[in-house]
């Protein structure tokens, strides 16, 4: 997703909106190549995307809780 900061910071904003740390963006591009958000779920199905991208969604969503899981626990 690094390749597509412009669609990483759009789909970051609309679920920042929502207040959803997690969520699933829809986003396409319209006639003139503009990207447009459909919707906002809140709870995100990551396999048509892993099929497309080839990228582990979920395999990184779980890195992530892990991280924030062991930074909770070193808090203490």
């Amino acid at each position: 997703i690094k390749k597509f900061p412009k669609l990483q910071e759009l789909a970051e904003n609309s679920a920042r909106v929502l207040r959803r740390e997690f969520a699933g963006v829809d986003i396409r591009t319209d006639a003139r190549g503009n990207l447009k958000v459909l919707e906002v779920n809140r709870r995100p199905d990551f396999e048509g995307f892993e099929l497309a991208t080839k990228f582990d969604v979920a395999g990184e969503v779980i890195k992530y809780l892990k991280e924030k899981w062991e930074q909770s626990i070193n808090r203490r």
